[in-house]
């Protein structure tokens, strides 16, 4: 035996096997969970802005190629649908896998969030800043399964901060909820600067 397959014998490692002028396959890849749907969003929504390119980006006469506004757009984009559609194929090619469809309720599953932001937003204009954002909080809390009375108090708290700072020391114009609209003038006036 040749003093570094000794070596190696010695140290634990396998000798080597020989060379019978095959070359082997290698395995193919598998899938991961979500990959395949995540290809195709990503791919669809290339193309959503590749679609509209030319009319959120100009190209100017007047201006050198490099000076142009739609320059880095345009490069960004056409990268992204080449990736994104060597993406697609090389998903595609692999074996496939049997998560795809819990991983796209876990996707799912986090747009309740956004249907909470928009609720929320929506709330603001209709029973004002200080209500929307309490209320939202208190349920935040109560749907992430925390509430205690202690934790639904600081949800309340965090709450009455947020307006503080946003609407009366920071002055965000906010404007008032509907709701504001049942109190007296110089009431509606003083609930929507600072509330």
């Amino acid at each position: 035996m040749p003093a570094r397959g000794r070596v190696m014998a010695e140290a634990g490692a396998p000798p080597h096997a020989p060379h019978h002028g095959r070359s082997q396959r290698p395995a193919r890849r598998t899938r991961q969970p979500g990959e395949l749907p995540f290809a195709v969003l990503f791919l669809a929504f290339t193309l959503w802005l590749y679609i509209h390119l030319g009319t959120e980006a100009r190209w100017i006469a007047r201006l050198t190629w490099f000076q142009q506004p739609a320059l880095w757009p345009a490069i960004a984009i056409h990268g992204m649908l080449a990736f994104g559609v060597v993406n697609l194929f090389a998903s595609l090619l692999a074996q496939g896998s049997e998560g795809d469809r819990r991983e796209l309720l876990t996707w799912l599953r986090a747009l309740e969030y956004v249907g909470w932001y928009l609720a929320y937003a929506w709330a603001v204009g209709q029973i004002g800043y200080l209500p929307a954002t309490l209320a939202t909080m208190l349920l935040l809390v109560w749907r992430l399964g925390i509430a205690t009375r202690v934790s639904l108090f600081w949800a309340a708290a965090f709450s009455v901060a947020v307006v503080v700072v946003f609407k009366s020391l920071l002055r965000v114009g906010i404007p008032g909820g509907r709701l504001y609209a049942l109190f007296p003038p110089d009431w509606q006036r003083f609930l929507s600067v600072y509330f």
